[in-house]
């Protein structure tokens, strides 16, 4: 709605199918995340469902989902031409993330990998003698960008 407390124009509509995920009645029912482009500030949010049958969890207005990303290695230290994997584990408020992580080393972006049920991983084995440092960073539509780094030692 464009005004306060449910009134003036109506921006969106999003209407969620009942028993999603196969819940029934009496039972938590969860639904993905819902984008909704509007064309101007929404002022207020107005639901509608059967009477002690409704529960909203996070709504976000304008503003990207809170996030967080851990990056680790599969070895660290490692030795020169071994495989090493980085995995970036992405997690968000309410729902999974969506997007991609786009993984550097020494400040060369080596990959960009799709986020897959939380998680994205790169396997190097060109990484040199020394100490590296790779840096992973996660975008996605609607949630906050976040980045970690870490030191991979090669000897």
């Amino acid at each position: 709605m464009a005004g306060p407390n449910g009134t003036g124009t109506i921006l969106a509509s999003v209407t969620l199918p009942p028993n999603n995920s196969g819940c029934n009645t009496y039972k938590l029912c969860v639904w993905s995340t819902v984008g909704v482009p509007l064309s101007t500030t929404a002022g207020s949010i107005s639901f509608a469902g059967v009477p002690d049958y409704l529960a909203i969890g996070p709504v976000h207005l304008g503003s990207a989902l809170p996030t967080s990303i851990v990056l680790t290695s599969s070895q660290n230290p490692s030795v020169q031409g071994e495989a090493v994997t980085f995995t970036a584990t992405v997690t968000a408020t309410g729902t999974a993330p969506v997007g991609s992580v786009t993984f550097k080393a020494a400040n060369q972006v080596v990959g960009v990998v799709p986020v897959s049920g939380g998680v994205a991983s790169i396997t190097l084995s060109s990484l040199k003698v020394g100490s590296t440092t790779i840096n992973a960073k996660f975008q996605g539509t609607g949630f906050a960008t976040v980045g970690k780094s870490l030191v991979q030692i090669v000897n």
